[in-house]
């Protein structure tokens, strides 16, 4: 195993209550926590970890299999950080392009929570790539995350996200659907 890197953490807020813990590198390079990323998929928070080592929790390796024939190059690299409060932590780290295929496999995998970041994060592109085209500036920070939003939980509850909360709609991102929409009978 690498010797870990001292990394700069951060909260990357997709929106409030869908978070990730964000890393820069010394290099300038950002990764993700494989906890977080592991949970904002909607799978437990040690999927991950599981994945990228099946060796060492008797776990075929099928998922990791599959994760590399999109690209996955399953490079974990070992950070330590200090927190707030001063206290120095360590955590396992993953590229942004591993966990953009994390993302493509649970999408592949119909994970609720991976189609939910998928579509909120490629509305997000188009949209910025049609207002340049157009001469307009790109939307600002909380245009970004209020759309993200918008787009997560309508993707998430399709009936009725609008009159719930977010942390009803994270709630069954995470959790599991609606009794209505349970094997996939969306609007029936």
């Amino acid at each position: 195993m690498e010797q870990p890197i001292y990394a700069e953490r951060a909260t990357v807020i997709f929106f409030e209550g869908l978070t990730v813990d964000g890393y820069r590198m010394p290099d300038g390079s950002f990764r993700a926590g494989l906890i977080g990323a592991s949970l904002v998929l909607g799978y437990g928070k040690d999927w991950l970890q599981r994945a990228v080592k099946p060796h060492l929790v008797n776990h075929t390796p099928t998922t990791l299999a599959n994760l590399k024939e999109i690209g996955f190059t399953s490079h974990l690299v070992p950070i330590i950080s200090t927190t707030s409060q001063g206290n120095a932590f360590s955590d396992e780290t993953i590229s942004l392009d591993d966990f953009q295929c994390c993302i493509i496999y649970g999408t592949q995998s119909k994970r609720k929570a991976a189609i939910a970041l998928n579509k909120g994060f490629t509305k997000l592109a188009l949209i910025d790539f049609f207002r340049d085209a157009f001469g307009e500036s790109p939307l600002t920070i909380d245009q970004k995350r209020e759309l993200f939003y918008q787009e997560y939980a309508s993707s998430i509850s399709p009936e009725g996200w609008r009159e719930m909360d977010r942390w009803d709609i994270i709630a069954l991102a995470l959790i599991g659907d609606e009794p209505h929409l349970q094997h996939g009978l969306w609007n029936q």
